[in-house]
């Protein structure tokens, strides 16, 4: 991976919580993983950051933006693919000590599969397919020579997006299709490693 997994944008909100005291950074980065890993509804997720705030005695703006960071954070470690060592040495870079660096990526190991199963999750609960319309083509005419008598695939998909249903179309040529369906393979098989 090339470039920093801490932006400069998310140091600032990193480093609000290098001045916790070790048990509250414990609970901090605890709850980040928590509310990471978890399916709590946002009600429950707010009420988790303000029993935390109660609790650790820091002001809430200091220790949300903070949350954010870290919640930042990891999506990005996450989605990046990134290893661990490169993440300890960012986060010793900008100013944690080593104890409380090791205890991030302590952490962060423990959870690493569970934050997987809710990246990937995630990415195909947004948008489930619920009905799915195929006819196969062959072009008479095109503006374009090479185009004609060549064939072609339409889809019409319906998604689920929250409570609403959503009409999608697409029209891909075999070729295009062909990547699409090796790519729908591809997924199905991880969601089957990952169950």
């Amino acid at each position: 991976m090339s470039g920093k997994v801490i932006k400069d944008s998310l140091r600032k909100e990193l480093l609000v919580s290098n001045n916790l005291e070790d048990q509250a950074f414990a609970d901090l980065i605890d709850n980040v993983f928590e509310i990471l890993t978890s399916t709590l509804k946002i009600d429950d997720l707010e009420q988790n950051v303000a029993d935390f705030v109660e609790k650790s005695g820091v002001k809430a703006k200091t220790i949300e933006s903070s949350f954010r960071g870290w919640l930042s954070l990891f999506r990005d470690t996450q989605k990046a693919n990134t290893d661990l060592k490169t993440l300890f040495e960012e986060l010793k870079e900008i100013g944690f000590p080593k104890g409380k660096a090791q205890f991030v990526l302590k952490k962060y190991k423990e959870h690493e599969q569970n934050l997987s199963k809710v990246l990937i999750g995630n990415t195909f609960v947004v948008n489930e397919i619920v009905d799915m319309e195929w006819k196969f083509g062959v072009s008479a005419g095109s503006n374009e020579f090479r185009k004609t008598g060549e064939s072609f695939l339409q889809l019409r998909l319906v998604l689920q997006q929250g409570s609403q249903k959503k009409e999608s179309f697409m029209e891909l040529t075999l070729p295009q299709f062909y990547s699409f369906l090796k790519e729908m393979e591809k997924a199905k098989a991880c969601m089957e490693a990952m169950s």
